[in-house]
């Protein structure tokens, strides 16, 4: 479910504009395959991580985002790079469910290739394992174009 700048057909990301929140935001929602095969064509690095989080959480954090979905729909909302972008509309999420989880600014939702770390010392994640270690052992990009046309796709993507 990643969060999105929308620029238009044919647009490309402002970076000053994202500053001052010219693009609207949207979610790209879809299925495992799609969203991941549609992000390791573009991306070199594509993450598939496993979450320490109940079945409880995980359910009330999808239920969330199609909220917002829906939300942005009536009221739109605008990307801006530093307070309201891909990362830091996961850690609201974050914080929803477990207060505290993520301070109201940290450099983290600015640069969010770091995003990865926090979410191991704050529990999201293995904690024990140095985030070098993980992005090592959770690249899915090979593996993804590997098993593309898989009927069984997520399984063998694990």
């Amino acid at each position: 479910m990643p969060v999105e700048a929308r620029t238009g057909v044919g647009g490309s990301f402002p970076s000053f504009a994202g500053l001052v929140g010219a693009p609207e935001i949207i979610y790209s929602l879809g299925s495992e395959e799609d969203v991941i095969l549609r992000r390791t064509a573009y991306l070199e690095h594509e993450y598939l991580y496993p979450l320490v989080t109940p079945p409880d959480e995980v359910r009330a954090i999808l239920l969330q985002v199609f909220e917002t979905v829906n939300d942005l729909g009536e009221r739109p909302r605008f990307y801006r790079s530093v307070t309201d972008n891909c990362t830091g509309r996961l850690e609201r999420l974050a914080n929803a469910l477990r207060p505290g989880s993520f301070p109201p600014f940290m450099l983290a939702q600015s640069l969010p290739g770091r995003t990865d770390g926090v979410l191991c010392r704050k529990g999201w994640l293995a904690a024990d394992t140095p985030p070098e270690r993980l992005r090592a052992v959770y690249s899915v990009r090979q593996r993804a174009n590997l098993v593309a046309d898989d009927p069984d796709f997520s399984r063998r993507l694990r």
